[in-house]
C-alpha cells in the first residue's frame, strides 16, 4: 500500500511514472541488513501545489503574481534594483503557439517576446520599448515546458532599463539558460507619435489611391519560404498598396479570439504577427534584401515600440519604409481609428537555414505508402526485359503496351549481344530487370548460397552496365522489379534480398538522377494489368498492390495510444536480465551502454566486439559502467561467424537470462558506384546483415523483450557513394519487419547523422557535411538521439518495425528543390515539399520524354563562340564553387586540377549532375577525370553543344539577328526555376505566330486576336487549364511556333 500510495502521489503531482510496473508478479526478497527507518520525505499536503495555477504557486513561493499568460511571478533582487520575472510556456497550455512553425520547428513568436517587454514596460512605468533584439530563436518542444526568465536591470541615469529574456527546457535538470532576446525600456512616457493617425486609420478605408493586392496565395508563398503557419497565424485578410506604403486588414482568427487568455496580453502575439505579414506584399524593404534569397527571415531588431490600446481583435495596419537598412515602420489602429500600437522600425534578418531546425527536438518519422495518380499512356518506346522470366514479363508489356517495341533477354550477356547485332539502332529507352523474391532465412544456419549477396551481385552488374556501356548511357533507364522488398501493406512479407537491392539502387538514383527506377509488385492480377502503366510513370520508387500505385513518403510517426507495458524496456526483468550490446567499443556504442545503465536501469551487460576486453576503449567503459552498478562481461566475438555468436550467447547464465539485444555495430566503405565491387559490399554486409541474422538465430528461444537494430537513413534516402552501406541497412530494416511478422520483438532505427566527432560521422570531411546540410540532413546531438531511442522503446513500442529518427532542415530541402528541381530531393523527402498542382491528360510517352526540342543546350549553342565559352567557364566555376561550399566562383582557379582543390569521387558526381541540369546534356560519370580542370570541362561541354551556325545569306551585323543573339544569351543565363520563363515562352510563341502569318495588315491581326479571345471566353475551365498546361510545359508536345488558335483547336 505504501508503494502504491507513493506512485499515485507522484502521478497526481505531475511526475512521469510507469504505474504498470507495479503489476509485476510479487517475488520473495531478502530482508535488508538494517531495520526499516520509516522516514517520510513528502511535502505535507497543506503545502501541496497539486491542482493549483502557476500564479497561485508563484504566490506561495513568495513571488508577486503577474497577470500575463507567459509570466507567473516576479521578485526584486536585493541590493541591485533589478527585477526578475519568471514563467513557463507549454504547447499544452497555449496550443495556438503550435501554429507558428518556421523551418519545421515551432518557434516562440518574435511578437510574443515583444509583448513580454510591453508587459514589463507597463509594470516598471516605462512607456516604450526603445529597442529589442532577438538573438536566438526559442524552439518550443512538443511535450514538456520551457521556463522563462525576464531580467529587468536597475534604471540608468536617464531612467532607461536593460532587459534580457532567457529560457531553458524544464525537463532537463541543470540545463543552462539561453539568452534569446535583449532590449531597453525607455525612461518615461513618450509624447504622442508624430504620425497623423486620422490620415489613414479613421478616414475612408482603404485609403484613397491605394490599389488592392491579391492575398489569396500569400500564405502559400509563406509556406514555400519555410513559414508553415497554422490557422492562428493567418489573420491577414486584405491588403492595398499606395506608393511605398502597404495597408492591410488583420483579424484575430476564431481559434484564439474571445478567450480569457487573450485579455491578458497587451496585444495578442498572433494578431501582432499577422500585422507584420504585409511585408511580403511588397515595398522598398523587399528590394533591400528583406524579401529575397532562400534563407528564412525572422524579426531581428525592433525600435520604438509603443502600446496605446489593449484587447484589440481587429486592426487596420500601415507599413511604410523606415530610415534605410531595409527597415519598415508599423502602425496599427482599431476599426474606429483609435491607435493600438506603433513600431518605428523593424528589421528582418536572414537566419541560417539550419538554425531553427537544429534547435528543434528531432521528430520520429515512419514510411507511409500513399496512392499516386496513374496516367493513360500511348507508349511507342523500346523496352528490353532482362532475367530468367524475361519472356513472361515481356508478354505482359506487349499485351498492355501494343505500340511499344518489347524484347526479352535471358541475361545481361544476351542483351549485350542483341545490342551488338543492331549497332546502327538506338538502345532501348527502358531496361526492365525482374528479381524474384527470396525465401525467408532458415531458423538454423545453412550452407545454401546467400540470396542477399547473389541478388546484390546481379543488381550491381546491371547498374554498372547502364552507367558504363556506351550503348546504354544515352537515355536508357533501368527499372528494377522486385517482390516483397518493401512493406507497402501490413500484410507484406519482407524479402531480405529485395530490401538490400532497393538500398543499392536508391544510392544509384542519387548518383545518376533519372537513370534508375524501383518497382515492387505483388502477384495480383490487378497489378499484372497495371505493370505497364507503373513502368511508364515518372515516379522513381513505386509499389503495386492490387493494381494500386503507391509511392513512399516520410511522415511523422504516431505515438501509441496506451502506455508501454512493463516489459517494454531492455531491462524488463530488472536486476536479473542481461542485455547484449554490439559495437560497444565505438563512440556510439559506448554512449548507448552508459545510457541503458543510467536511464533504463540495466545492471548486467554482455558487451560484444571483435577485440572484446583487449580493445583500448574497454577498460574505461568497464570502469564507468561499474561505477553505475553494472556487471559487465566483455566478449571477443566475430558477429559474421554464426558459431562465434552462438558461443557468446550461450555464455549468458540462466539466472540472468538474455532480455535484450541492441545491435549498433557497423562499418563504412564509401565510394562511387562505378568502382564498387561485390567484395566491398561483402565487407559492409558482414558487420550489419550477417550480424543481425546470426543474432536472430542464436537468440531464438531466449525471453527477449527488445531487439533493437541501429540502421541508417542512407538505406532509405540513398546517399551518393554509400550503395553498400545502404544495401546492408536495407537488410536490417527488413529483418525487423520479419521478426515482427513472426511475433518476435524488433525495431529498426534508421538514424540520420549523429553529431559524434569520433564516430562514423567523424570520418566525414567538411565538404561531405556541407553536402548533407545542403540536402536538409542535420547532425543530431547525442542527447536528442538517446531521447528518441527511449521513445522507440516506450512511446512507439507498438508502432511500425521501422522508425526513422531524423533531424531535417525543411528550408534547405525547399531551397534545393527550388534551385535544382524536385528530382534533386530524395523521393522519400519530396512529401515534405509544397505539393505542385497536378492535372491529368493522355499523352504519348515518346513525346513526354522527347528531348530533341529546344532546351538549355540550344540556348547555349545560340551564343556567339567567344561569349559562349565565357558563359560556360563562369557556369562551371559557379558550380565548382557550389560543390565545395565557396561563396563565389572568384575563389576557383579554372586552370587548377580538381584533385588539388578538394574534389573526391562524390564531389565529381555532384558536379556532373549540376552541370548536366544546367547545360541540358547527359554528361559522363568520368567527366572530371577525363577533363581534370574547370576550363577543360567547359571546353568539352562547348564541343558537345549542338551546332548553331547562322543560316546562309544572313549578316552578323543584321540588327534583328543581333537582337536575337542578345535574347539567346539572356535566356541561357536564366535559372531553370526562374518565374519569368513562362512569360518569356508566351512572348516567343506570340512572336513566332506573328512571323508565320502573311503580312496582311493590322486588321487581320486584330481579327485573329479577337477570334482567340472569343474562344477563350467560351472555353470551359478544363479546356483553359489544359491550354495553360500546354503553354507552360517546359517541353511542349507541339512545335514552339504553332499558332495560338491552332493549339486551341487541338485541345480535347
Amino acid at each position: 500500500d505504501t508503494l502504491t500510495t507513493a506512485l499515485a502521489t507522484l502521478h497526481t503531482t505531475g511526475h512521469t511514472t510507469t504505474l504498470h510496473a507495479s503489476r509485476i508478479p510479487a517475488q520473495r526478497v531478502s530482508l535488508p541488513a538494517y531495520p526499516f527507518q520509516r522516514d517520510r520525505y513528502w511535502i505535507p499536503n497543506s503545502a501541496s501545489y497539486s491542482g493549483r495555477s502557476d500564479a497561485e504557486v508563484a504566490t506561495r513561493l513568495g513571488l508577486a503574481r503577474q497577470d500575463h499568460p507567459f509570466l507567473t511571478g516576479a521578485t526584486s533582487i536585493v541590493g541591485s534594483g533589478a527585477t526578475l520575472l519568471t514563467g513557463r510556456v507549454t504547447l499544452a497550455a497555449h496550443p495556438w503557439l503550435a501554429d507558428h512553425t518556421v523551418a519545421g520547428a515551432v518557434l516562440f513568436p518574435g511578437t510574443a517576446f515583444a509583448d513580454l517587454l510591453l508587459h514589463v514596460a507597463e509594470e516598471t512605468g516605462s512607456g516604450t520599448v526603445e529597442e529589442l533584439t532577438l538573438h536566438v530563436p526559442l524552439v518550443l518542444p512538443a511535450q514538456g515546458a520551457v521556463q522563462l526568465q525576464v531580467l529587468v536591470e536597475a534604471p540608468d541615469e536617464r531612467g532607461r532599463r536593460a532587459v534580457t529574456v532567457a529560457a531553458r527546457p524544464e525537463e532537463e535538470t541543470g540545463a543552462e539558460w539561453t539568452t534569446h532576446a535583449a532590449g531597453v525600456l525607455a525612461g518615461a512616457e513618450p509624447a504622442a507619435t508624430a504620425v497623423d493617425w486620422a490620415d489613414w486609420a479613421a478616414g475612408v478605408w482603404p485609403p484613397p489611391g491605394a490599389e488592392a493586392v491579391d492575398v489569396d496565395g500569400l500564405y502559400a508563398e509563406f509556406a514555400a519560404a519555410g513559414y508553415d503557419y497554422g490557422p492562428a497565424f493567418t489573420g491577414l485578410t486584405g491588403a492595398w498598396r499606395r506608393g511605398d506604403e502597404v495597408f492591410a486588414d488583420v483579424r484575430l482568427p476564431e481559434a484564439v479570439a474571445g478567450s480569457e487568455e487573450e485579455r491578458r496580453f497587451g496585444v495578442h502575439p498572433a494578431l501582432f504577427d499577422a500585422a507584420l505579414h504585409p511585408w511580403r506584399v511588397g515595398g522598398p524593404w523587399q528590394e533591400s534584401d528583406a524579401g529575397g534569397g532562400h534563407s528564412t527571415l525572422l524579426p531581428f531588431s525592433w525600435q520604438g515600440l509603443t502600446l496605446y490600446g489593449t484587447g484589440a481583435e481587429q486592426v487596420r495596419v500601415r507599413l511604410a519604409p523606415s530610415d534605410g537598412g531595409g527597415a519598415f515602420s508599423v502602425r496599427a489602429a482599431d476599426p474606429a481609428g483609435d491607435p493600438v500600437l506603433a513600431l518605428d522600425a523593424l528589421v528582418l534578418r536572414r537566419v541560417p537555414s539550419s538554425t531553427p531546425s537544429a534547435l528543434a527536438a528531432a521528430p520520429m518519422y515512419r514510411i507511409d505508402w500513399q496512392p499516386v495518380d496513374s496516367t493513360s499512356l500511348v507508349d511507342t518506346r523500346r523496352y528490353a526485359v532482362v532475367g530468367a522470366d524475361a519472356e513472361e514479363t515481356a508478354e505482359v508489356l506487349r499485351a498492355f503496351l501494343p505500340d511499344a517495341h518489347t524484347t526479352a533477354h535471358a541475361d545481361l550477356a544476351a542483351l549485350r549481344a542483341a545490342l551488338d547485332a543492331m549497332a546502327s539502332r538506338p538502345g532501348p529507352a527502358l531496361v526492365v530487370a525482374r528479381f524474384p523474391g527470396s525465401p525467408p532465412p532458415a531458423a538454423e544456419a545453412t550452407s545454401a548460397p546467400d540470396p542477399v549477396r547473389a541478388t546484390l551481385a546481379h543488381g550491381l552488374s546491371l547498374v554498372q552496365a547502364l552507367i558504363e556501356d556506351e550503348r546504354l548511357t544515352n537515355g536508357t533507364t533501368l527499372a528494377v522489379l522486385t517482390r516483397g522488398a518493401v512493406e507497402a501493406m501490413e500484410t507484406d512479407v519482407p524479402d531480405l534480398a529485395g530490401a538490400a537491392l532497393w538500398g543499392l539502387v536508391r544510392s544509384a538514383q542519387s548518383e545518376y538522377p533519372g537513370r534508375f527506377r524501383l518497382l515492387d509488385v505483388d502477384d495480383s492480377p490487378e497489378s499484372r494489368a497495371a505493370l505497364a502503366t507503373a513502368l511508364a510513370s515518372d515516379e522513381p520508387q513505386l509499389a503495386l498492390r492490387a493494381g494500386v500505385m503507391l509511392a513512399p513518403a516520410l511522415t511523422p510517426a504516431e505515438a501509441a495510444g496506451s502506455p508501454a507495458p512493463a516489459d517494454a524496456a531492455p531491462c524488463a526483468h530488472g536486476m536479473d536480465g542481461t542485455v547484449l550490446l554490439t559495437g560497444c567499443t565505438g563512440a556510439l556504442g559506448r554512449r548507448v551502454a552508459v545510457h541503458l545503465a543510467r536511464r533504463h536501469g540495466v545492471r548486467r551487460m554482455l558487451l560484444v566486439s571483435r577485440s572484446g576486453p583487449n580493445a583500448p576503449e574497454s577498460a574505461a567503459l568497464e570502469r564507468e559502467l561499474t561505477e553505475l552498478g553494472v556487471h559487465t562481461s566483455f566478449v571477443s566475438c566475430d558477429l559474421a561467424d554464426p558459431a562465434d555468436v552462438r558461443r557468446a550467447v550461450a555464455a549468458v547464465p540462466s539466472e540472468h537470462p538474455l532480455t535484450g539485444v541492441v545491435h549498433t555495430a557497423g562499418v563504412l566503405d564509401d565510394g562511387a558506384l562505378a568502382r564498387l565491387t561485390p567484395e566491398r559490399i561483402d565487407t559492409v554486409l558482414r558487420a550489419k546483415a550477417d550480424a543481425v541474422r546470426h543474432l536472430h538465430e542464436a537468440t531464438l528461444g531466449h525471453p527477449l523483450r527488445a531487439f533493437v537494430l541501429f540502421s541508417a537513413a542512407a538505406g532509405l534516402l540513398g546517399r551518393p557513394g554509400q550503395a553498400s552501406y545502404a544495401a546492408a541497412n536495407g537488410v536490417l530494416d527488413a529483418f525487423a519487419r520479419l521478426r515482427r511478422a513472426a511475433g518476435l520483438p524488433a525495431v529498426s532505427l534508421a538514424w540520420g547523422l549523429w553529431d559524434e566527432r569520433d564516430g562514423m560521422a567523424g570520418g566525414l570531411d567538411a565538404t561531405a557535411l556541407r553536402r548533407l546540410r545542403r540536402d536538409g540532413i542535420l547532425p543530431m546531438p547525442a542527447g536528442q538521439a538517446l531521447e528518441l531511442l527511449d521513445q522507440a522503446l516506450t512511446t512507439y513500442r507498438d508502432g511500425p518495425a521501422l522508425l526513422v529518427p531524423l533531424l531535417l532542415d525543411s528550408t534547405a530541402l525547399r531551397r534545393t528543390a527550388g534551385e535544382n528541381g524536385p528530382a534533386s530531393v530524395p523521393p522519400l523527402l519530396r512529401s515534405l515539399l509544397p505539393s505542385p498542382r497536378r492535372r491529368h491528360r493522355t499523352t504519348t510517352a515518346t513525346s513526354v520524354r522527347d528531348e530533341s526540342g529546344p532546351g538549355p543546350s540550344a540556348g547555349l549553342a545560340a551564343l556567339p563562340a567567344k561569349e559562349r565559352m565565357s558563359v560556360l567557364l563562369d557556369m562551371v566555376g559557379e558550380q565548382v564553387a557550389g560543390v565545395l561550399g565557396h561563396a563565389s566562383a572568384a575563389q576557383i582557379d579554372p586552370e587548377r586540377p580538381f584533385h588539388e582543390i578538394g574534389f573526391d569521387s562524390l564531389a565529381t558526381l555532384e558536379l556532373r549532375n549540376r552541370l548536366g541540369r544546367l547545360a541540358g546534356l547527359r554528361l559522363p560519370s568520368t567527366l572530371a577525370f577525363d577533363h581534370p580542370t574547370p576550363r577543360k570541362v567547359a571546353e568539352w561541354i562547348n564541343a558537345e553543344l549542338p551546332a548553331a551556325n547562322p543560316a546562309p545569306g544572313t549578316s552578323a551585323e543584321d540588327p534583328v539577328l543581333t537582337g536575337i543573339d542578345q535574347m539567346a544569351r539572356a535566356i541561357a543565363l536564366m535559372d531553370a526555376q526562374d518565374g519569368r520563363r513562362a512569360d518569356v515562352r508566351q512572348r516567343l510563341v506570340g512572336l513566332l505566330t506573328a512571323l508565320d502569318r502573311p503580312a496582311s495588315g493590322a486588321d487581320s491581326d486584330r481579327a485573329a486576336a479577337t477570334t482567340v479571345a472569343d474562344r477563350l471566353d467560351e472555353a470551359t475551365d478544363d479546356e483553359i487549364f489544359a491550354f495553360l498546361d500546354e503553354q507552360l510545359d517546359e517541353q511542349p508536345d507541339e512545335p514552339l511556333g504553332a499558332p495560338l488558335d491552332e493549339r486551341l483547336d487541338e485541345q480535347p
